[in-house]
């Protein structure tokens, strides 16, 4: 046989490099235990306290499951969140990033128009590009306006609701804020959801999502409700501890944890899973009954001292995970969105985030370390960094206790509370709701290896460490900014915003109460021209539509009205899954005679109104406009004019339920020519003096008939 004649020597060293590159592939494929990537499940509580989990010295309940995740897996008793406050500390998880650095800071609420941007690739997102199913059942807090709901930012499904708790008629102290949704998809499904199911609905959602996919990667992310307060277990769990309702909320999630751990074991998926399970930030002490401890830390959620920042961490993978194991080497929400992505084999974002892989400290491989640095912020204010065992707070306000722990669901200070709106977020007005006071901290050093309950100041006896430190202060400062002291940032970037630009010339007014029926605060927006008019202006009312059932008064067409010479009122109404008609136009009504009522207060003609709407908001503006205002109203909500784009107006025509033929659907439920005829003689105008905007040939037909001038227009 003859030889074979050797390549280029060139060639050859590529043949080299390229077998090289091989082996290092076959061994990156190794180590993340499979061909297959693995599942990966992230189970992150709200709220749950440091010491309130078994291994991390629970008492007054158990968490047998728990506690069998540290004797399988690893313990991390040096886990930090990214801020002490739900809606930054899941930005955190899902990013990568500091939350200001993604203009995500503090906790969104019903009123919020902004939420994480879609410029910025969540590990969900990054995960299905990878062919991993999704689901996130639980609360989601990261916007709650369509572009910024779960199903648009990488998730397949979701059961759960769109912010806090709190955020509905159980707050504990604010009252008038509506119904807490529960989504299902994108659709609401419930109002005011019974809370006592939450932990055995997301478990069971979870764990049928997971027999669902067991042929294929699945990422599960089961951020629950509970503990946040107002706190609830259900039926089967009442009773069960001896740390009164907190236990028994406590227990409750500990056995939907076996629940999960179970169905991956029936299913043969357990050295195919990571688990990992931690909370979204520390207790929050002001509950006293109702909370958690973040013993033996200092402080809770809210703060940067350490019971707000570090929770409980826990994380198993048979066979990849060394059982037994305890490490209190720092890692943090930014290192576990960087590793997870990298153990999924997940493309990481092109924009710089603040994670770094801590795969080996995970895997237990030798010499592996955590991470050396760490900025603590609260909202847009630098607070503190930390440097291997040293941590530097700055001069900050922080929250503590006002007086004694809350009971019964009430949080400190009860009696002599003085709640500011929801939508005052500055520290005091925080104080104010929930039972804190305001305190200062100077500059101040603390060993938190020895002293993780940040009780020595050691700054006097370390000016060297306190200078260096003080270096990264400066670098975090230059970085993301500090409100504190007015620096901006050079590396931040935008929050998502619902809202569309100000056409120029325009200015806002926001979120003005014009109602408070049982359900809640019902809002609306003002646009009027930045320059005050000399004479009051002509009111245009705006009433979205949504099928009667979604949308909302964000994004008004006809803002830019108020740039020529008139004011806009743009409401939001109940929508159908929170109240039955007629509450829809007793709300249009409503909005009506408070812009009436409030006419000289904005610069408004009482005289001179109008109400338009598209959709169900044009079948509203016209009800408005053709039946007459209830007898006896205090102030008149009558209307001089109205534009109804595109609205249903004979709605016994509509079919009952969606054909085939939604077109044919459409038209069916186009108005009458004595439809037309009636709200003219309501308006007391001569049809010839009409002119009528029209989507359809039909409805151009039915005007026609009623001697109106018809124009047809474009849906928008």
């Amino acid at each position: 046989m003859p030889r074979t004649a050797l390549p280029d020597p060139r060639l050859r060293r590529l043949i080299v490099s390229l077998a090289v590159l091989a082996a290092v592939a076959a061994n990156s494929a190794s180590a993340t235990g499979a061909a297959r990537p693995p599942n990966v499940v992230v189970i992150f509580c709200d709220d749950l306290g440091y010491g309130d989990v078994g291994v991390f010295g629970a008492k007054g309940f158990t968490t047998p499951n728990l506690d069998g995740m540290a004797r399988d897996g690893v313990k991390f008793t040096n886990f930090h969140v990214a801020q002490a406050v739900c809606c930054a500390s899941r930005t955190a998880l899902l990013t990568g990033c500091y939350p200001n650095r993604v203009g995500m800071s503090g906790a969104l609420n019903h009123t919020s128009t902004t939420g994480l941007s879609p410029k910025e690739r969540t590990l969900a997102e990054r995960l299905k590009e990878n062919g991993y199913a999704t689901a996130v059942f639980g609360k989601w807090h990261l916007g709650h306006q369509p572009p910024f709901l779960p199903t648009r930012r990488g998730f397949d499904e979701w059961l759960g609701i769109p912010y806090s708790n709190d955020n509905g008629p159980l707050h504990p102290v604010t009252k008038g804020i509506p119904a807490l949704p529960l989504y299902d998809g994108e659709e609401v499904v419930e109002a005011d959801p019974d809370q006592s199911r939450f932990t055995e609905r997301f478990t069971r959602r979870a764990v049928e999502f997971i027999e669902r996919h067991r042929e294929r990667p699945f990422f599960l992310y089961l951020p629950h409700v509970m503990p946040h307060v107002p706190i609830f277990a259900s039926e089967k769990f009442r009773g069960a501890s001896q740390r009164g309702l907190y236990g028994d909320v406590v227990q409750e999630l500990d056995a939907g944890v076996g629940e999960l751990l179970a169905a991956l074991r029936r299913l043969n998926l357990e050295e195919k899973t990571l688990v990992i399970f931690t909370s979204d930030n520390g207790p929050f002490l002001s509950y006293g009954e109702h909370a958690g401890l973040a013993t033996p830390l200092r402080e809770g959620k809210l703060t940067t001292f350490e019971g707000g920042m570090r929770t409980p961490f826990l994380a198993r993978w048979p066979g990849r995970v060394p059982a037994g194991r305890v490490s209190d080497e720092p890692l943090s929400t930014l290192d576990l969105n960087v590793t997870l992505g990298v153990l999924a084999g997940a493309t990481p974002p092109a924009m710089k985030r603040d994670g770094t892989d801590v795969s080996a400290l995970l895997l237990d491989r030798p010499g592996a370390r955590g991470r050396e640095e760490f900025w603590f912020y609260s909202g847009d204010e630098l607070h503190a960094v930390r440097l291997g065992d040293w941590k530097l707070h700055v001069p900050h306000d922080y929250l503590t206790v006002a007086a004694e722990p809350g009971r019964a669901g009430k949080p400190s200070n009860w009696a002599n509370m003085k709640p500011d709106s929801i939508e005052n977020s500055g520290i005091r007005g925080i104080a104010s709701r929930h039972g804190y006071r305001v305190e200062r901290i100077g500059l101040s050093l603390y060993n938190v290896r020895s002293d993780p309950g940040e009780t020595r100041d050691v700054a006097a006896a370390h000016p060297d460490i306190v200078a260096r430190l003080q270096a990264r202060v400066a670098a975090a400062r230059a970085d993301l900014g500090d409100s504190l002291t007015g620096t901006k940032g050079t590396n931040l970037r935008p929050a998502g915003d619902f809202r569309q630009p100000l056409p120029a010339g325009v200015r806002r007014v926001a979120n003005q109460t014009y109602h408070t029926p049982p359900t809640g605060h019902v809002l609306l927006d003002l646009y009027l021209p930045e320059k005050a008019p000399a004479t009051p202006l002509p009111l245009v009312v705006w009433v979205h539509g949504g099928g009667w059932s979604k949308g909302s008064k964000e994004n008004p067409p006809l803002a830019w009205l108020a740039a020529e010479g008139y004011a806009v009122a743009s409401i939001n109404y109940r929508l159908s899954w929170l109240a039955r008609w007629p509450a829809q136009i007793d709300d249009v009504r409503a909005a009506l005679r408070w812009l009436r009522a409030n006419a000289a207060k904005h610069g408004l003609d009482p005289g001179r109104i109008a109400v338009a709407g598209g959709s169900a908001g044009g079948h509203l503006a016209a009800t408005a406009g053709t039946q007459a205002p209830p007898a006896g109203e205090p102030v008149s909500s009558r209307v001089g004019a109205v534009i109804d784009l595109y609205g249903p107006a004979d709605l016994p025509s509509m079919p009952a339920n969606r054909s085939d033929r939604p077109g044919e659907d459409a038209a069916r439920s186009k108005p009458h020519p004595d439809l037309f005829l009636a709200a003219a003689d309501r308006l007391g105008l001569k049809p010839a003096d009409c002119v009528v905007l029209e989507d359809s040939p039909r409805g151009k037909e039915a005007a026609d008939a009623a001697g109106m001038e018809c124009i047809l227009v474009e849906p928008a």
